[in-house]
């Protein structure tokens, strides 16, 4: 990836953790029907997935390839800032009644998820969370693990997502490198509750979730109300640990109100993926753990966009939920696209995708001949 930079920063009575600076936006591919995954290639070879994508005003873009921002089509590119109403806390309080996540037959609003998220901000703060502290969260997707994450992102502290998918013992090597404050987990990590508790989490971490952990209705304030002394956080994500043992990536904190991060996050990416606020409705499919799926569902919320989780990654299923919700984006790994394909042709045309305007993928190339 272009212009990387790392080096390794210390935090008084913190491990040493490793720091990257990325420019993520630079190495970006802008492809839509009418063009193919690089300039010179033709648009027949992308012509076995142009039944997903096939709405005029479809973008298809691909992240990780090459840098070709400089021969990025116009179409219909905004100015940076454009469109944007400070993120997610401005949408809740100024349309609290927008539908902000379904999830199967449940839904809440900007001001419902508004509320809990102020809610869980005062109880960390309450259970002494600081600021430049980490809460780690072990969790399916879920309503609560995104108000986990909206609500460390105003406090001023670090929000680590650990996949569920990890074994006990990965799990708690991550946890003794970052060493959170707290520590959250549901029913499907019970592995985990039950090793943290038997080795005991530490005078200086707090264990939530099933037991024999203490429950995470602890965490909750009856004070729905914005905390005072409002900061932003940021994300921490983990490395696979491909190339040796997982390394967490700490992003210097910006001193600033989570508002104003948040316009100044999402605000290039207006203009870089085309998007606008308002009616948009995202499907998410894969693990909120993963930076991917987890910062389009976050950019998401943030323009005001309704997010749709889906936990079921059976091809027929999501496009069942596309065509029942009437998706406007979503995010994919290219293996997914194999999946789909998979599906017979007359099987696949039954689904009606045309409310499809943004189809990303991340994670790995897409073939050409896809």
């Amino acid at each position: 990836m272009s212009d990387t930079t790392a080096r390794y920063i210390e935090r008084p009575g913190r491990p040493r953790v490793r720091y990257a600076s990325l420019r993520l936006l630079t190495d970006v591919i802008y492809v839509g029907v009418a063009c193919a995954c690089a300039p010179e290639t033709n648009a027949d070879k992308i012509g076995r997935i142009e039944w997903l994508v096939r709405p005029a005003r479809t973008v298809f873009v691909a992240f990780g390839i090459v840098d070709t921002m400089s021969r990025m089509p116009v179409g219909k590119r905004r100015a940076p800032g454009t469109g944007v109403a400070e993120g997610f806390w401005a949408t809740s309080v100024s349309q609290p009644d927008r539908i902000a996540i379904v999830d199967g037959e449940a839904s809440s609003t900007f001001g419902e998820l508004g509320a809990l998220v102020n809610r869980l901000s005062r109880g960390l703060r309450r259970h002494g969370l600081l600021i430049g502290d980490i809460v780690a969260c072990s969790m399916a997707n879920s309503e609560l693990f995104l108000a986990v994450q909206l609500a460390v992102l105003q406090l001023g502290a670090y929000f680590l997502p650990l996949d569920t998918r990890l074994g006990p013992s990965e799990a708690l090597s991550i946890i003794g490198k970052s060493r959170p404050r707290t520590l959250l987990c549901d029913q499907s990590t019970l592995a985990l509750a039950g090793a943290v508790s038997g080795r005991g989490s530490g005078a200086d971490m707090i264990a939530c979730g099933p037991p024999p952990l203490r429950p995470v209705t602890d965490l909750l304030d009856e004070n729905e109300t914005a905390p005072e002394r409002r900061f932003a956080g940021e994300n921490l994500f983990f490395s696979s640990g491909t190339t040796g043992e997982p390394k967490g990536v700490l992003r210097p904190l910006r001193g600033m109100t989570p508002e104003a991060a948040a316009t100044r996050w999402v605000a290039p990416q207006l203009s870089t993926f085309d998007l606008e606020r308002g009616d948009g409705r995202h499907l998410v499919i894969s693990s909120l753990a993963h930076p991917g799926p987890n910062l389009a569902t976050l950019r998401a919320l943030h323009i005001g966009h309704t997010v749709v989780i889906c936990h079921h990654q059976h091809p027929t299923e999501v496009l069942q939920a596309i065509e029942h919700h009437r998706i406007t984006s979503v995010q994919m790994v290219p293996s997914f696209f194999a999946y789909l394909l998979s599906i017979p042709e007359e099987v696949r045309r039954r689904y009606d995708v045309s409310s499809l305007r943004h189809v990303i993928h991340t994670g790995d190339r897409c073939p050409l001949d896809m």
